[in-house]
C-alpha cells in the first residue's frame, strides 16, 4: 500500500492527478481566473498630447491588429495615457480620436515577445474626419522597462544562415553570451544541445519557453524538448537581466519563443535544403592527417499553410519539415588480430605487437603444447570481452592503425506543428497549440555525439528521442482596462535505447558466461557491462574521430523521460498611470531515468588479484599476470590456477529514479509611469520551489520498496551527522548507517528480509526519518524583489538610461536528486574478488552508501543588475551601452562528503581502498558523492549593442562584451554527478576560487540582413536578374573560455629499480619488499579534482594550431605530498581555443505575382574556412605522471645512471623525480621541471573535431506565398 506520510499525498498515482489536471483544464477555459506566470505576448504604452505638449485625456484610442483584424479601444487617462497590454505579437496600428484634433493613425507598429511599445501621438487641430498618418519607428529606444534584452525577428530567423535550420544558433546574437567550449547548436534531439551562459550565469540556469510552455529538459537543463522550425518561429526574445516578477523557473535568462498563427490572408511555402561534401572543404584535422574529406549528405524539406477558417474568428497554422544527414565519420585504431583474440600472440619480434602492446609471458600450465607465446584453452568469458574489438592485421600503417572504417552516421529529425486560434467572443481567444519532434539516430552511429557507448560497430546503440509541447489558452478581455490569459501548458521528452551492432550476439552470451553475483531475476535483459577502460593499448583512437583508449561500455538497454503539467495565469489592470500585473504559477512535473550502461551487472575486470608472475604473495592465489590486458583476460579462470581479478563491482538493480517535484509561484508587479517620461517597474515573485522526491510509478522489482513491484518513496539521503561510529564498528556492512529514509516507510528492513532469502546476512539498521518525503528541509521564504527604472531623458524617446535589479531563483536540475533514488538501501553495490567464470558466493555484502544532499532548504539564486544608456543615433538607429553585473549565491556544488580531513591527508595519500577508508569520517565507508548549494560566484561586465534598420527589411546589428567571471564552482556542469568541480578541501573554499569555465573576456557577434534594391521602376528583365538580391551573415569573434588542468592520481616507485625484480608489479605497486603504497598527491579520498603546481612559464606560450597548453606550465616537481602548496595551478588559469568565424548567404528573390516569391540560396558555413579548435578534452585530459614518482634526495649511484630520488613515503613527501624503468635513463635536471615526468599522449592538444567543421555549402530552394 502507498504510505502517505511525510508529504501528505506525495505518492497517490499519476493517472488521478492527470485526470484532474484534464478536469482543470477544461474548467479554465470557460472561467477565466486569476492565475499566472511566463508572460509572452507585449504591450503598447503610449500617451496623447496636443501640439503644445499637453496632456489630451479622454482620446478614444484603438489599436488593431492588421493580421487578423482584432481591435481593442479604451480611454486615455488624466495624463494622456494609455496602455493596451496582453497584446498578441503581430503588426498593429494605432487610432487615437477626440473632438475639435484630426484622427492621428500610426502604422507599422510591432508588437514584440515579452516586450514594451511606445506611442507618442500629438494630435494636430482640425476635423475629426482629417487624418494625420505616420510610420513607427522600426527600432526604438527602450524608454518604459529597464530589462536587459533582445528581440529576434522573424526576418532574422528565416533569413539569416542558419546551419541545421537551428534556431539556437541565433542565441549567440546578444551581448553577454558564453557558449560552451565546443556547444553544438547545429545538432537537434541528442545532438544538439543549450549549453551557454547569459550574463555569468551557470550553462544549466536558462529557461526556454515555446508560447509559455516551459522546453526545458529539466535532467540536466542543457537540452530541450523540440526544436521549432524556423517556419513556425514568429520571433523569439532573450530577457537577460533584471526582468520583471511575472517571469521565474531560472536565475539565468529566459529565452521566449512565440509562434506564427494564421491571419486573415492564406500564406504558405514549401522549402528544400542540400547538403553534399562534393562543395565542402577539407577539415583541418583531416588536411593535416592527409585523409580525404568525411561524407556529408543532408536533405531539409518541409512546407507550411495558414489562413482563416472562418474570417475574422478561426485562424489556423500548419507545417511538417524533415531533416535527413548522414555524417561519414572516419574511424581508425589499432585492433587485436584474429589471433590475438584467439589466444595466439606468436611471430612477433622485439618483444612488442603491432599495437605496441608488451607479448605476454603465458604461464606454463596455460600455454599451448610447444608454443609459450599461445594460450592452450582462452577462458570463455574472455574470448567474449575480447570480440568487442573488432580485428585488424599484424601490420599498421604510418599513424599506427590496423583498423580503419568510414562510418555513416545517420541522424533523423521530423517535426509537425499546427495551431488554431479562435475568437469565441469579440473579448475572448482561444489557441490550442500541438508540436510533436522525432529524432532518430540508428546503430551504426561511432559513439561521437553521446554517452554511453563506444565507436566500435560491435556493440552498438541504436537511439530515439521523441518529444512534444502542448499549449491551451483563453484570453479575455473583461474590460477595457482588465486583460486575463490563463494557460495550460504540456511539456514531454523520452530516450530510448536498443542493443544493436555487428556482434551484438555475445551480450547474453556473456551474461551466461560471466554470470552475475545477485540473482538474475533483479536484471536487466540485453545488457553489457558498466564503463571500462579497456584493454590498453588496444583500441587506441587516432585520427579525425577523436583520440585516445575506447572504453568497453554500452547504456542500451536505457529509458529516459519526462512530463511537464503547468497552469498558469496573468491578470493585468491599467489604472490610470499604473499597469498592475498579478498571478501564480503552479506545475506538477516527473522524470523517470533507469541508471543504465550495465550498473547492475559486474564490472568487466581491473586488477589481477594475484602474485606477479605466478609468485606466491601473502594470502594471495597463485595466477597469472602477463604484462598483456588481452592475454590476461583470456587466461582460464577455472581450474587448478583460476585467474582471479579484485575490485569486481557490481550493483543489485539497475536503479531507476521516478522523481517527481510540485512548483507554485505567486507574483505582483506594477509598471508606474510617475512622470510622463519616467517609469518605474517593482514588485515580487514568492518561489515555493518543493524539493524533489521519490515517487510510485512501476519499475523494475525493488526489493527494498514496500514489497517490491512499484517503488514508492525510492529516496534515501545519507547524512554525516546521522551516522554511528559505534553502529560502524559492530556492522561495518550496514548501509543504512546514517541514511535518512522517507518517514512511515522500512526500506532497510525489507532489504535485509530480501537479502536473508538469498542465504546473505546483512544487518541493517533501521535508518533515521528524514524531515519530509524529499528529505530535504523545504523553504518557503524565496520571496525575489525585482525593480527598474527607465527615463527618457528628453521626453522625445531618443535617449534612455535605465537601472535595474532584483533576485532570482532557479529551479535546480534534477538529474542531482536522481542520485538519491539509487542509493542505498534501494541499490547495493558489492566489490568483491572474483574469477570471470564463477560467482564468489554472496555471503556478506560490502556495501556503502552512493549519494547525499545538502539537508538545509537552500535555493540557488543570483543578484542581478544593470545600469544602462541608450541613444538613437539615426532614425530607426540605436546604441546602448551598459554595465551588467550578476552575482550567484547558493550555487551547486558538489563533493567527497566523506572526505578525509586534513590531518589525514598526509597519510591518506600513501593507502587506497580499505586502509584509506579507515581514515575517512565515517571509516567503514569509502567516498560518498555530495551535492551541496554552497556555490558563489560573480560577474561584471560593459556591454554593448548597435542596432539598425534600413528600408523595410534589412537590419544590422553588432554586440560587444568584455566581461570577467570568477566563483569557486565552474558553472559548467550538467552531469548530476561528481567530478572535478568538486570542492577540494571543504573547509577551504578559497583554494578553489578563479576564473569560472564560462568565463570569456571579449566576445564580439555582429549580424545583417541586406536586401539590394528591387529595381521596380526597370523593367522585367533588369528586375529579374539584377535586382531582388539578398546578402544575409553572420560574424563571431569570441576568446577561449577558461578551464583548469588536473592531476588524478598518482603511483610512487619502488626502491629496488634496477634489480632482478625491476618491473614487476602487485596491483599497480611493488612486489612484496619493495612497496610504495603513494595512490594520491593528497589523500582527501577524491583525486580527480586535484591540480598539479604551475611555473613562471605561460599557460598559453607558443600556442601553435591545436596545440594550446604549454607543458612546461605545469610540474610536479617539489610537490609536497599530502598537501596544497602556494603555487597549485589556480581554477580557470588556462584559456581555450578562440572562435572565429562567419556564415553568409548570398540569395537571388524572383517575385512571380504579388504575393508569390521564389528564392534561391547558397549559405556558406565557416565561409574562410578558419579553424576553429575544440578544446573540451582538455581539463579531462589531465597533467599527471604515467611513471611512478619518487620523493628526496639521490639514491644510491647504479651504473648508466639513473633518476633522481627515493621511494615517497610520509617521512620523504617532497617530489623531485620519476621513474622511467631503464637503467640507461639519466638524472634529470631540476631547471627542467617536467623532464623527468611523462605525461598521456596528446596534452595540452585540442580534440580532433573542430567546434565548426571545413567550410560547408547548402543550397535553399524555397517558395512562399
Amino acid at each position: 500500500m502507498c504510505n502517505q506520510s511525510g508529504r501528505g499525498g506525495v505518492c497517490a498515482g499519476l493517472s488521478s492527478f492527470r485526470a484532474w489536471t484534464y478536469t482543470l483544464l477544461a474548467l479554465l477555459l470557460i472561467i477565466p481566473l486569476s492565475l499566472h506566470a511566463q508572460q509572452y505576448s507585449g504591450t503598447i504604452t503610449g500617451s496623447v498630447t496636443d501640439a503644445s505638449g499637453a496632456a489630451v485625456p479622454g482620446a478614444t484610442v484603438t489599436v488593431i491588429n492588421t493580421g487578423n483584424g482584432t481591435k481593442v479601444t479604451q480611454s486615455s487617462g488624466a495624463q494622456g495615457e494609455f496602455t493596451f497590454a496582453q497584446l498578441s505579437v503581430g503588426t498593429y496600428e494605432v487610432h487615437v480620436t477626440q473632438g475639435n484634433f484630426k484622427e492621428y493613425v500610426e502604422t507599422g507598429i510591432e508588437v514584440h515577445t515579452s516586450t514594451t511599445t511606445e506611442v507618442k501621438a500629438m494630435l494636430q487641430v482640425g476635423a475629426v474626419s482629417q487624418k494625420v498618418t505616420v510610420t513607427a519607428n522600426a527600432v526604438q529606444v527602450q524608454t518604459t522597462s529597464a530589462a536587459v534584452g533582445e528581440v529576434v525577428s522573424g526576418t532574422q530567423v528565416r533569413e539569416l544562415p542558419l546551419s541545421g535550420e537551428n534556431f539556437v544558433g541565433l542565441t549567440q546574437l546578444s551581448p553577454g553570451v558564453s557558449a560552451a567550449q565546443g556547444a553544438n547548436f547545429v545538432g537537434k534531439g541528442l545532438d544538439g544541445g543549450v549549453n551557454f551562459s547569459v550574463n555569468g550565469n551557470p550553462y544549466t540556469n536558462n529557461l526556454f519557453l515555446v508560447d509559455g510552455v516551459n522546453n526545458n529538459d529539466v535532467g540536466s537543463n542543457r537540452t530541450i524538448l523540440i526544436y521549432p522550425s524556423v517556419d513556425t518561429i514568429a520571433e523569439f526574445k532573450m530577457i537577460r537581466n533584471s526582468y520583471g516578477p511575472e517571469y521565474g523557473q531560472a536565475s539565468g535568462a529566459i529565452i521566449s519563443v512565440t509562434t506564427r498563427s494564421g491571419e486573415n490572408q492564406f500564406h504558405g511555402g514549401v522549402f528544400y535544403s542540400g547538403r553534399n561534401d562534393a562543395l565542402d572543404a577539407n577539415n583541418w584535422f583531416a588536411d593535416h592527417n592527409n585523409l580525404g574529406k568525411a561524407e556529408e549528405r543532408r536533405d531539409d524539406y518541409g512546407y507550411n499553410i495558414s489562413g482563416p477558417v472562418m474570417k475574422d474568428k478561426l485562424f489556423l497554422w500548419w507545417n511538417q519539415e524533415w531533416n535527413k544527414e548522414i555524417q561519414g565519420v572516419p574511424l581508425a585504431a589499432c585492433v587485436p588480430t584474429a589471433a590475438e583474440e584467439g589466444g595466439d600472440f606468436s611471430g612477433y619480434s622485439g618483444g612488442k605487437d603491432q599495437c605496441g602492446a608488451t607479448v605476454p609471458t603465458i604461464p606454463a600450465f596455460a600455454q599451448a603444447p610447444g608454443n609459450p607465446f599461445k594460450i592452450a584453452n582462452p577462458d570463455a568469458a574472455g574470448s567474449l570481452i575480447a570480440q568487442f574489438y573488432p580485428t585488424g592485421p599484424a601490420t599498421v600503417n604510418g599513424s599506427g592503425n590496423n583498423y580503419s572504417q568510414l562510418v555513416d552516421n545517420h541522424l533523423n529529425w521530423s517535426e509537425w506543428n499546427v495551431r488554431g486560434d479562435y475568437d469565441v467572443t469579440k473579448s475572448n481567444r482561444a489557441t490550442l497549440r500541438w508540436t510533436q519532434d522525432s529524432w532518430t539516430n540508428p546503430a551504426q552511429n561511432d559513439g561521437t555525439p553521446f554517452w554511453g557507448e563506444s565507436d566500435f560497430p560491435t556493440v552498438d546503440s541504436s537511439w530515439s528521442q521523441p518529444s512534444k509541447s502542448v499549449m491551451a489558452k483563453l484570453s479575455s478581455t473583461i474590460s477595457n482596462t482588465l486583460v486575463n490569459d490563463v494557460e495550460f501548458g504540456y511539456g514531454h521528452n523520452a530516450i530510448i535505447t536498443t542493443l544493436e551492432g555487428t556482434k551484438a550476439n555475445i551480450v547474453p552470451a556473456l551474461q551466461a558466461a560471466y554470470p552475475a553475483t545477485f540473482p538474475s531475476s533483479l536484471k536487466e535483459k540485453d545488457e553489457f557491462f558498466g564503463g571500462w577502460g579497456g584493454l590498453n593499448p588496444y583500441g587506441y583512437i587516432n585520427g579525425t574521430s577523436g583520440s585516445g583508449t575506447t572504453s568497453m561500455w554500452n547504456i542500451a538497454p536505457y529509458g529516459n523521460h519526462e512530463d511537464l503539467y503547468t497552469v498558469q495565469d496573468n491578470l493585468t489592470k491599467v489604472h490610470g498611470n499604473h499597469l498592475l500585473k498579478t498571478g501564480i504559477f503552479w506545475s506538477t512535473n516527473e522524470k523517470t531515468e533507469s541508471n543504465g550502461a550495465g550498473a547492475d551487472r559486474p564490472a568487466l575486470p581491473g586488477t589481477v588479484y594475484c602474485a606477479a608472475g605466478g609468485a606466491t604473495g601473502p594470502g594471495l592465489p597463485a595466477c597469472a599476470q602477463t604484462n598483456n590486458a588481452l592475454a590476461t583476460i583470456l587466461i582460464p579462470g577455472t581450474g587448478s590456477q583460476p585467474q582471479e581479478f579484485s575490485g569486481v563491482t557490481e550493483n543489485s538493480i539497475d536503479g531507476i529514479a521516478d522523481v517527481h517535484w510540485h512548483d507554485i509561484e505567486p507574483y505582483v508587479g506594477d509598471t508606474w509611469k510617475i512622470r510622463r517620461n519616467v517609469t518605474i517597474d517593482f514588485g515580487f515573485r514568492w518561489s515555493f520551489y518543493r524539493e524533489p522526491f521519490g515517487g510510485t510509478s512501476g519499475g523494475n522489482t525493488n526489493p527494498a520498496s514496500n514489497g517490491g513491484g512499484n517503488y514508492p518513496n525510492q529516496w534515501a539521503n545519507w547524512s554525516p551527522a546521522n551516522w554511528s561510529a559505534g553502529e560502524a564498528a559492530a556492522n561495518p556492512g550496514d548501509a543504512c548507517n546514517g541514511i535518512l529514509i522517507v518517514p512511515g516507510t522500512t526500506p532497510c528492513a525489507n532489504q535485509m528480509k530480501f537479502l536473508a532469502g538469498l542465504g546473505v546476512s546483512l544487518p541493517l539498521s533501521s535508518g533515521t526519518p528524514g524531515p519530509n518525503a524529499s528529505l530535504v528541509q523545504e523553504n518557503n521564504h524565496s520571496i525575489a524583489p525585482r525593480v527598474g527604472i527607465a527615463w527618457d531623458v528628453f521626453g522625445d524617446g531618443r535617449t534612455a538610461v535605465r537601472a535595474g535589479g532584483g533576485q532570482f531563483y532557479e529551479r535546480e536540475l534534477v538529474g542531482i536528486a536522481e542520485n538519491l533514488a539509487r542509493n542505498a538501501p534501494f541499490v547495493l553495490g558489492i566489490n568483491t574478488n572474483r574469477s570471470l567464470d564463477t560467482v564468489t558466493p554472496l555471503t556478506t555484502a560490502s556495501v556503502s552508501p552512493s549519494a547525499n544532499k545538502t539537508t538545509g532548504g537552500f535555493i540557488p539564486n543570483a543578484w542581478q543588475w544593470n545600469l544602462s544608456v541608450e541613444q538613437q543615433v539615426a532614425r530607426n538607429t540605436t546604441l546602448q551601452i551598459g554595465y551588467v553585473g550578476n552575482t550567484g549565491v547558493h550555487l551547486t556544488s558538489m563533493r567527497d562528503a566523506n572526505a578525509l580531513s586534513n590531518a589525514n591527508w598526509l597519510d591518506g595519500a600513501f593507502t587506497s581502498g580499505t586502509a584509506q577508508n579507515a581514515l575517512r569520517p565515517a571509516n567503514n565507508f569509502g567516498m560518498i558523492g555530495g551535492f551541496l548549494r554552497g556555490g558563489h560566484a560573480s560577474y561584471n561586465s560593459l556591454q554593448a549593442l548597435f542596432r539598425a534598420q534600413t528600408g523595410s527589411f534589412s537590419t544590422f546589428q553588432a554586440a560587444y562584451t568584455w566581461s570577467h567571471s570568477i566563483g569557486d564552482v565552474e558553472l559548467d556542469n550538467s552531469s548530476g554527478t561528481v567530478n572535478q568541480e568538486a570542492t577540494t578541501d571543504q573547509y577551504n573554499p578559497g583554494l578553489d576560487k578563479g576564473n569560472t569555465n564560462i568565463n570569456r573576456p571579449n566576445i564580439f557577434v555582429a549580424n545583417e540582413v541586406f536586401f539590394l534594391p528591387k529595381l521596380a521602376n526597370y523593367n522585367k528583365l533588369v528586375q529579374n536578374t539584377a535586382g531582388g538580391w539578398e546578402f544575409n551573415s553572420i560574424v563571431s569573434l569570441a576568446e577561449g573560455s577558461s578551464f583548469s588542468v588536473f592531476s588524478s592520481g598518482a603511483s610512487g616507485a619502488c626502491t629496488n629499480l634496477y634489480g632482478p625484480d625491476a618491473g614487476q608489479t602487485l596491483n599497480g605497486n611493488c612486489i612484496p619488499g619493495y612497496s610504495s603504497s603513494l595512490s594520491a598527491l593528497v589523500g582527501t579520498g577524491y583525486t580527480n579534482n586535484q591540480r598539479p603546481l604551475v611555473t613562471d612559464v605561460g599557460c598559453g606560450t607558443g600556442k601553435n594550431g591545436p596545440n594550446l597548453l604549454n607543458y612546461d606550465h605545469f610540474s610536479l616537481m617539489g610537490y609536497a605530498l599530502g598537501s596544497f602548496p602556494g603555487n597549485l595551478a589556480p581554477r580557470g588559469s588556462c584559456y581555450g581555443a578562440p572562435n572565429t568565424n562567419m556564415d553568409a548567404q548570398l540569395a537571388k528573390n524572383w517575385l512571380i505575382k504579388e504575393r508569390l516569391r521564389i528564392k534561391f540560396s547558397m549559405d556558406f558555413f565557416n565561409i574562410f574556412n578558419h579553424p576553429n579548435f575544440n578544446s573540451s578534452n582538455l581539463e579531462s585530459t589531465g597533467f599527471t605522471s604515467t611513471s611512478p614518482l619518487l620523493c628526496g634526495g639521490a639514491q644510491q649511484p647504479i651504473p648508466g645512471g639513473g633518476p633522481t630520488g627515493q621511494p615517497c613515503s610520509p617521512t620523504n613527501n617532497i617530489v623531485t623525480g620519476a621513474a622511467s624503468g631503464s637503467v640507461n635513463t639519466t638524472n634529470p635536471s631540476l631547471s627542467q621541471p617536467n623532464s623527468a615526468l611523462n605525461t598521456p599522449k596528446g596534452f595540452g592538444q585540442a580534440g580532433a573535431e573542430n567546434l565548426n567543421q571545413g567550410r560547408t555549402l547548402q543550397y535553399t530552394l524555397r517558395l512562399t506565398f
